[in-house]
């Protein structure tokens, strides 16, 4: 440098003289003012700096510190620029200790207090200047917003006077998201055959978009069965019919030949043999490219082992080819290159792919052809069996098409993806393609899947119904099934000759109930389904059997649930309503009855209880009729024959006929009937035994007929002696007497009398009963062992893995009438979309992507390293060519702080593309929305869920439960708060860091602590199913997960208070107090319903799987008011249903009572039925609320599970009794707790929770008491769920519970512990969660004395006991204490004055009843509003009154009053938690709540906004913000603007930010260039992609040729390659390097900037000039240019046609054998200057200074004259080589020479030295241009 002024130059300055204060400004360019401040270690100075604010744009003076004897160590302190205010500069002096402080006041000068200077430094000033043109300053600008200029973009904005300002709102607002996805998805139109989980052929032949090609082997047939290794098979034949050679794969004709027998080519003449099977292929299955006519086919022959190539020959089809050898027509075209028929992939402009890409060789029909024409074909779903040996299992047909002018095609199958955005979901979920590919190889699983995708957060809101039969629901298969219809049964009887017949009209006069088993009662527990017809009801539909009204209720429900689902299609509408759900029973009155007479339905229909049997499907030709009693029985008594073997006549047990009865004994004991009459002829005979025995097992008997043993009868063991049964045995009778003989086996019974009756086998003819004409018959009620095999209109399912009946188990049968059935009803389903789920685009041809096929039967056409390159070809064309080259460019830098990698790090071959291109939309959408959006999207992705280790992670209580003592994972707890959102340390809001007053040093923003508890709220998280539509899976069955956002599994959550980073818990503030939510909140402002379509099984709460359409829900009258807003009738009256309905005000009930919602505690699901033909049902979505960990007067709740009539009690615990929780428990008596009763369970509806009141209530209602019962049993007069048969259940029990709290003394973590009151049995089972033992510890919030930090302590507390573990001890509580925190307006000042006081949240006061809350205005508090529940004024608050505050643009209602919790008998208080999740009644709902908060309190967390802004910052430009700069960026962010016309308004706006970023003076002042603290080292992959766009990249090559692959190992840098979750470099990141270190800068891409690294991009960017993108280590043994491009001639067979020498260009300038090659050229060559200054403005964004300007133009001038070309590639060379094309900022050429160092002596002393050998060079990275001189070792390097 020049030397430097001694003293302060004699620039006048703008201010007065203040006594005391030195006054200086800025010295004149190229000068350096040396401040007058004397060394110091603790004496700061203050001195006055001047500045102009009508100073030039392009003026910089910059106050800094340096060494004073070398001038080294150079810190920046302070600047000013373009006429600014003093600020401090980015660095050393830029942190909170720094002693800078800058008072700006005058607007002249500010005052500037400098810290101590250190002995040797000195302060100094020096100013710079720099400027640049129009076209310099747009190019500057879309270097920092895009990837990088174009001349275009440069004009563009040049010609707006660069308006930099509208073109940021342009491709903000005005252009659309281009996604990874689409872009992929798109572009996804393989050759087809399979269909596969992801999706199916396209169009058939004659549909819109069908594919044909003009040659008969395709590459596609060149490939192996992914599972078994099989390959296609090809076979010349000569066929009678047919002149010439007849081609076969694989059994289908692909073309004829004619003329002499075909030879191989490629040089081999050899004949092709006749009926030989040719495997298709190499030998290795390898990727052969053959879609061409004339293309190289490989075959492998058998024989001679191998490979020879065939010329793939043109499609010809004879018109007069025999039926025999193709059974179905030619399809007429349209003409080629029509508008009807285009052709496409006629070969790219690459020209080594003409070898392979032909013109007019593939057609696509873009239009649709007569139907009529492709009639007769056979499904392009399902394979055509094909089983030679070593070929695949199945073959598609071969269907050929001819155009006008008479050329031949065959129809080309190709993959097509359905469109499902969440915009527009697929009409029936994808239901048809799975039915249409059902049965694939007979392998269920392996067609395409159901496409519907789960609803979530992201498309909740474009769901919607669909009626389609087709219609799908997620994770469903379809069944293939035979309808029971008419036409069906009619036609089933033509083709196989059966008597199958419907039954009707059965007689029930003598229906009587089986009183052992209870069946055929409709009522009864082990009836299956009572069957109901519907009859005429012209008047009444009469009760005539005298139902009790709570069963005709019952029925009602039944009838109507059934109805609505009912399959019938038939004039016999016949419906089965099955058995009493569980929890469901009839009146008393009612349980035993066999008719239940009729019914009326709420449609008004009325329906008769008919025969079980009634409308069965029957089929007569199978039916094995059984034995019926006919004729009188006669009776015989025991007591009157001969009895022996110690048999005796007894008298003594009651109940018997006659005068006695015969009392067994002993084995071989027997009674003997000699009389029995059987009558004129012999028959079949029934003998009934009447016995009574009260042992503990049965009494076997054996009995004998007329001396022959027919068999043996058990006589079970009866209640009790006088409890005399029947037991039953059928043989054969002889004609006239009978000697029957019963002989005891061990022991017999007390016999009393035999019964004889005769018998004869039921049924006829069946012709005599039969309604003419019809397939109904009536048939006599004793027919029995009918062969039934459905009812009419029934779906028999006739799948894989069924056993249907005869005769629908006939091959024929299902052939003529099976279907594959979704939806038979039409029943609405819910279906949604996914985010960017596009359709593919036929018209993007079939040389794009493929999809990942996993290890079953089929093929893939790539190979596994070229479906892993697939996401980074996607990544690459869209960031170079998306119109949105804004949100590409911030993408990129999201993606960068929220850093993903491969699993294991660093592996590339990892095949599934759309998972991945799916978690980089997240950046790409959101770019300009909220950061708050972007936290919840990756918090619920798979890929983040891996990557950080918390998908599956599981509470520690679970753990436990299962056998596994594990702590939730804390990976992602950790680096979401360390890496995504607040940092390790608190911060300013400059981005400075917060200090300790106590310590000095930066505060820490969280400790293990917190990491500790944030990981248990990152439990429960597990990935959806694969789905259909999606290519997610990989080779492996473990990466075949949906793409899908993951869910809850809520029995892994942990559902335990968790604290947040500010001394709080989550929950505090933003939601209220479960407790305090009004009463019938279901119905007020903010509550929100979920459409469930026709399922009644709510998403977010649980529900029994079994819980069906019957079960019992809480049903809408059409006059209630929710129901008007469910129903969101149109003008037209008719209901619309939307996905999610939220209320904007409470409803008006007008004191209604009447309606069903206005009678219960709390809402899951309702039901619309009335006046519909399906029942709709919505979930109700309570809001966000948290309970109280502690609260007053809890009570009892009992978990068990009901078998019979004895219960199996799981536990019991504490509930708050005003929270709707559980189910009541009531029981008859009032003394049930002296005299133990039966517990009934009465509800509202299935699943309904109630307050301990509200259990009060309805107890009450039903005559009796809410109890703690000694037993339970089912409800007799309801229909309960909660709390029925086999169900796990919790219940008020009535008692008392105590709440305890459990200290581990060291740290003061607290857990709760309950204590309820004993069973009536003196039994304690408390669960596990909450028993003394429990390990669910938390932080406590101690008040000011602490918490006891010793056993001892607590022992001294008189309600503590130590725990056995010895660091624990348990203590009583108090009811809880709640305090009012504000009395009155007088103590707040502002509302941070609120905030910091009041923790616990409150209910929006809109949400009461008018009148209950009046406002009292903000009370002098700006920005609050206060609300008074009881009157009154500002002068007078109470615990009820609601403050209301603005907290980040969200709206905060605050409780006026702070609970906590005292240690009984001791000082000791703790605050009270909050939690968001029930012990008694987690649900899934309340986990999502929980799950936003957790995000809130960190993206809301006061450092957040400079946290992210820094980082934006640096990853869009300047590596070193000032910490003006980063507060404004901070404050946009915060506030959701820029300048009035940018953002949203919300705080977390990252449109906002990048605005403020962009636009800022910091940004856009070009004289900052001159600040060796601004601006940054470019990344690696950004200056790739500058290089790209700047030079025109043009790709020649198809999207299958791999783009930028595996760049991370190459240059440092690459998509979808982050090394580790920190990303390629660290924010903080600072070389080794002297002069960045003593001036506290960093230089986070520096990271990477390897010498290897550096000249592997630099030789790639130099060969690419020279020789276009091609990999140069494959031609010339030098760094490939950039991964990827290699495979490009390689690995894709181009050898076979080229030598290997051949595809590398061997003149500089020769781009033709490349697949991309730099597109540009000079918009003027009429000078040297011409050319180099435009090359200079879009590579250097004119930053290249006169010195290497000039060496540049002196290697230019050499071949300017001659050759402009090569003139134009070595500036572009050297340009890449400068500094300015590698940094942002300008370079400073030092005035003297680096000095040569080295070692004056050897060591003195032994040493051990590391040797390094860098085999691929080294560079100066920092400038590649060095100058002539001499290299030595020492340390001129550093």
């Amino acid at each position: 440098t020049d030397s430097p002024v001694e003293a302060p130059g004699p620039t006048p300055t703008h201010a007065p003289t203040v006594p005391d204060i030195a006054t200086y400004s800025c010295p004149n360019v190229g000068e350096t003012n040396i401040l007058p401040i004397a060394s110091s270690t603790s004496s700061s100075t203050t001195v006055r700096l001047v500045y102009d604010s009508n100073a030039a744009d392009d003026q910089l003076c910059i106050l800094f510190r340096r060494s004073s004897i070398d001038g080294t160590q150079r810190a920046h302190v302070v600047r000013s620029y373009a006429g600014r205010e003093w600020e401090q500069s980015a660095g050393t002096f830029a942190s909170t200790d720094s002693g800078v402080v800058v008072e700006c006041t005058s607007g002249t000068y500010c005052d500037v207090t400098l810290p101590p200077l250190p002995v040797d430094y000195e302060y100094a000033m020096e100013q710079y200047e720099h400027t640049v043109n129009d076209a310099e300053e747009a190019s500057r600008f879309l270097e920092q917003a895009t990837f990088g200029p174009t001349l275009d973009d440069i004009n563009l904005l040049s010609g707006t006077g660069n308006d930099f300002s509208s073109w940021v709102y342009d491709q903000m607002y005005q252009k659309p998201p281009s996604t990874l996805r689409q872009f992929y998805r798109q572009n996804t139109n393989p050759k087809f055959e399979f269909p596969y989980n992801t999706g199916a052929v396209s169009s058939k032949p004659c549909e819109l978009h069908s594919r044909w090609r003009t040659y008969a082997i395709t590459s596609r047939d060149c490939l192996q069965e992914r599972k078994t290794g099989l390959q296609k098979h090809l076979e010349l034949k000569t066929v009678s019919g047919v002149s010439g050679y007849v081609w076969y794969v694989d059994g289908q004709v692909r073309t004829v030949t004619t003329g002499s027998r075909p030879t191989f080519g490629w040089g081999n003449t050899l004949q092709i043999k006749l009926n030989y099977r040719y495997r298709i292929g190499s030998t290795n299955g390898a990727n052969w490219r053959a879609d061409c006519v004339g293309c190289g086919v490989p075959l492998f022959d058998y024989d001679d082992n191998k490979v020879y190539y065939l010329n793939n020959p043109p499609i010809f089809i004879p018109d007069d080819i025999p039926s025999s050898v193709l059974p179905w027509n030619k399809v007429p075209l349209p003409s080629l290159n029509s508008e009807s028929f285009p052709s496409i992939d006629n070969g790219e402009e690459w020209p080594v792919f003409s070898t392979w890409f032909h013109p007019n060789e593939n057609g696509l029909l873009n239009t649709t052809l007569d139907s009529g024409l492709c009639d007769g074909f056979p499904s392009f779903y399902i394979p055509l069996p094909y089983a030679e040996t070593g070929s695949p299992s199945g073959a598609f047909p071969s269907v050929f098409g001819r155009t006008p002018e008479g050329t031949d095609f065959v129809f080309d199958p190709h993959l097509a993806l359905k469109a499902n955005t969440v915009e527009d979901p697929l009409e029936d979920g994808g239901g048809q393609l799975v039915i249409d590919t059902e049965g694939l190889l007979n392998k269920q699983g392996k067609q395409v899947m159901c496409q519907n995708v789960k609803r979530d957060s992201w498309n909740e809101d474009g769901c919607r119904l669909s009626y389609h039969t087709s219609t799908c629901a997620p994770d469903e298969w379809p069944d293939t099934v035979i309808e029971l219809s008419q036409s069906n049964i009619e036609g089933i009887q033509t083709l196989t000759g059966n008597d199958v017949y419907v039954t009707v009209d059965w007689d029930t006069s003598e229906w009587v109930l089986d009183a052992s088993t209870g069946y055929d009662a409709p009522c009864g527990a082990n009836t299956q389904h009572s069957r109901w017809k519907m009859v005429p009801n012209d008047a009444v539909c009469a009760n005539t059997a005298g139902l009790d009204a709570e069963t005709l209720h019952l029925f009602r429900s039944l009838i109507d649930a059934r109805h609505a689902e009912s399959n019938t299609k038939n004039s016999v509408d016949i419906i089965n309503v099955a058995k009493m759900p569980h929890g469901m029973q009839c009146a008393v009155a009612d349980q035993t009855k066999v008719l239940m007479g009729n019914v009326a339905a709420s449609d008004g229909t009325c329906w008769s209880h008919v025969y079980k049997e009634e409308g069965d499907v029957v089929n007569f030709s199978e039916t094995t009729f059984q034995l019926e009693p006919v004729g009188d029985a006669t009776l015989y008594e025991a007591e009157d024959v001969t009895l022996g073997g110690g048999t005796d006549v007894g008298s003594s047990n009651v109940g018997f006929t006659g005068t006695g009865y015969a009392d067994m004994s002993g084995g071989g004991s027997f009674i003997e009937w000699t009389n029995v009459d059987g009558g004129a002829e012999s028959g079949p005979c029934f003998l009934s035994f009447r016995y009574a025995q009260a042992s503990t097992s049965s009494r076997a008997c054996s009995v004998t007929v007329n001396g022959v043993v027919v068999g043996e009868l058990s006589f079970s063991e009866t209640a009790t002696w006088t409890d005399y049964q029947d037991d039953v045995i059928t043989t054969t009778c002889a004609a006239g007497m009978n000697t029957i003989r019963l002989t005891s086996i061990s022991f017999g019974p007390n016999v009393d009398s035999l019964t004889y009756q005769a018998g004869e086998i039921s049924g006829g003819n069946i012709a005599d009963y039969v309604t003419p004409g019809s397939i109904y018959v009536t048939i006599p009620s004793n027919w029995t062992g009918l062969a039934t095999i459905g009812t009419l209109g029934d779906f028999v399912n006739v799948g894989s893995g069924s056993t249907p009946p005869a005769p629908l188990n006939d091959a024929a049968v299902q052939e003529s009438f099976k279907t594959t059935i979704y939806n038979p009803l039409g029943s609405p389903v819910l279906i949604c979309g996914s985010l960017d789920e596009v359709a593919s685009d036929p018209f993007n041809g079939d040389q794009g992507f493929d999809i990942v096929i996993p290890e079953i039967e089929g093929y893939r056409e790539k190979s596994i390293w070229e479906l892993s390159a697939q996401r980074h070809t996607t990544w690459t064309h869209v960031a170079l060519h998306a119109p949105d080259a804004l949100r590409q460019r911030v993408a990129w830098s999201l993606s960068q702080i929220v850093a993903v990698g491969l699993p294991g790090s660093g592996m590339v071959f990892f095949e599934p593309t759309e998972q991945y291109t799916s978690f980089y939309d997240i950046f790409i959408r959101n770019a300009f929305g909220n950061y708050r959006d972007v936290m919840k999207e990756f918090s619920f992705n798979k890929i983040m869920a891996d990557w950080l280790s918390f998908r599956g992670n599981k509470s520690l209580q679970y753990n436990i439960d299962n056998g596994n003592f594990q702590y939730p994972d804390e990976n992602f707890a950790r680096e979401i708060m360390q890496l995504f959102s607040i940092g390790l340390y608190q911060l300013n809001s400059d981005g400075t860091r917060i200090l300790s007053e106590e310590t000095g040093y930066a505060q820490e923003t969280y400790t293990i602590d917190d990491i500790v508890s944030y990981a248990r709220a990152w439990t429960g998280f597990n990935s959806r199913s694969k789905r259909g539509g999606t290519s997610t899976s990989g080779r492996q069955s473990t990466q075949g997960d949906s793409l899908d956002p993951m869910y809850f599994k809520g029995e892994q959550r942990d559902i335990f208070p968790k604290t947040n980073l500010e001394g709080g818990y989550i929950g505090d503030q933003f939601v209220p107090l479960c407790a305090d939510l009004p009463e019938k909140h279901f119905v007020r402002k903010g509550a929100v319903y979920r459409l469930l379509g026709s399922s009644p099984r709510p998403e977010l709460m649980d529900d029994y799987d079994d819980w069906g359409p019957e079960t019992r829900r809480l049903e809408l009258d059409p006059s209630s008011p929710l129901f008007v807003k469910l129903c969101g009738a149109t003008t037209g009256g008719a209901c619309t249903f939307p996905s999610k309905v939220t209320l904007d005000a409470n409803l008006f009930y007008d004191g209604q009572t009447s309606h069903s919602e206005m009678n219960v505690d709390t809402i899951r699901t309702v039901a619309l039925k009335s006046g519909l033909t399906h029942p709709i049902y919505y979930e109700y979505v309570r809001q966000p609320c948290v309970e109280h960990s502690f609260y007053p007067n809890s009570v009892k709740l009992m978990k068990g599970q009901i078998f019979s009539d004895n219960v199996l009690l799981y536990g019991s615990l504490c509930a708050d009794p005003r929270l709707p929780v559980a189910t009541p428990m009531c029981c008859p008596n009032t003394n049930w707790a002296t005299s133990p009763n039966w517990g009934y369970i009465f509800c509202n509806y299935q699943g309904e929770r109630t307050t301990y009141a509200g259990a009060q209530a309805l107890c009450a209602a039903n005559g009796m008491v809410a109890c703690q019962p000694g037993l339970m049993k089912e409800h007799v007069g309801g229909d309960c769920a909660l709390g029925s048969r086999d169900r796990v259940f919790r219940s008020w029990a009535a008692v008392g519970c105590e709440l305890k709290v459990k200290i581990e003394v060291e740290s003061g973590n607290i857990a709760i512990v309950h204590n309820p009151a004993l069973d009536l049995g003196g039994q304690n089972i408390v669960e596990p969660m909450v028993d003394i033992d429990t390990l669910n510890y938390f932080k406590g919030v101690w008040g000011e004395s602490g918490h006891p930090s010793t056993v001892s302590e607590c022992l001294s507390i008189p309600s503590c006991v130590a725990h056995s573990d010895g660091f624990s001890c348990i203590c009583d509580a108090d009811s809880p204490t709640d305090v009012t925190v504000f009395g009155s307006v007088n103590e707040i000042a502002t509302t941070e004055d609120i905030m910091a006081a009041l923790p616990t949240g409150a209910v929006d006061p809109a949400t009461f009843d008018a009148g209950t809350y009046t406002s009292l205005g903000d009370c002098g508090i700006t920005g609050a509003m206060i609300y008074s529940k009881n009157g009154g004024d500002c002068s007078t608050f109470d615990a009820d009154t609601i403050f209301s505050v603005e907290y980040k643009s969200k709206q905060c209602f605050l409780k006026n009053t702070k609970s906590t919790v005292s240690i009984t008998g001791s000082g000791f208080s703790f605050r009270n938690p909050v939690q968001f999740n029930s012990l008694a009644d987690p649900e899934v709902r309340d986990m999502l709540h929980e799950t936003d908060a957790v995000i809130d309190s960190l993206f809301y967390y006061p450092s957040h906004p400079p946290f992210l802004a820094n980082l934006m910052i640096q990853r869009l430009g300047v590596s070193n913000p000032t910490p003006a700069f980063v507060e404004r960026v901070a404050h946009a962010y915060s506030t959701g603007s820029y300048n009035g016309n940018i953002g949203s308004g919300q705080y977390g706006d990252l449109g906002a930010m990048t605005a403020a970023i962009l636009l800022d003076s910091d940004s856009r002042s070009t004289v900052l260039d001159a600040d060796q603290t601004h601006g940054q080292v470019r990344e690696p992959l950004v200056k790739v992609l500058s290089f790209f766009r700047s030079m025109g990249i043009a790709f020649k090559s198809p999207l299958r040729i791999p783009t930028l692959l595996d760049l991370e190992g190459h240059i440092g840098q690459g998509s979808f390659e982050s090394p580790s979750v920190f990303s390629f470099f660290l924010p903080e990141f600072t070389p080794s390097n002297r002069a960045v270190q003593s001036a506290g800068l960093v230089a986070p891409e520096t990271m990477v900037l390897q010498g290897d690294n550096i000249l592997a991009l630099l030789d790639s960017m130099y060969n690419t000039v020279k020789f276009g993108v091609t990999d140069t280590g494959l031609c010339r043994n030098h760094y490939p240019n950039f991964e990827g491009w290699r495979s490009g001639v390689g690995d894709f067979g181009f050898q076979l046609q080229l030598p290997l020498g051949d595809n590398c260009a061997d003149q500089e300038g020769d781009t033709s054998l490349t697949p991309a090659a730099i597109s540009y050229q000079p918009s003027s060559t009429a000078t040297v200057d011409d050319v180099l200054n435009e090359l200079s403005i879009l590579l250097t964004a004119g930053r290249l200074s006169d010195n290497n300007r000039s060496i540049i133009r002196a290697a230019m001038n050499d071949y300017f004259a001659t050759d402009i070309g090569k003139a134009t590639r070595i500036a572009q060379q050297l340009l890449l080589s400068t500094p300015e094309f590698h940094a942002t900022g300008l370079p400073r050429k030092q005035s003297q020479l680096r000095e040569i160092g080295g070692y004056a002596s050897a060591p003195t002393e032994s040493y051990k030295a590391l040797v390094v050998f860098v085999m691929n060079g080294g560079c100066d990275s920092f400038n590649l241009l060095v100058p002539l001189g001499q290299c030595a070792s020492g340390n001129q390097y550093e």
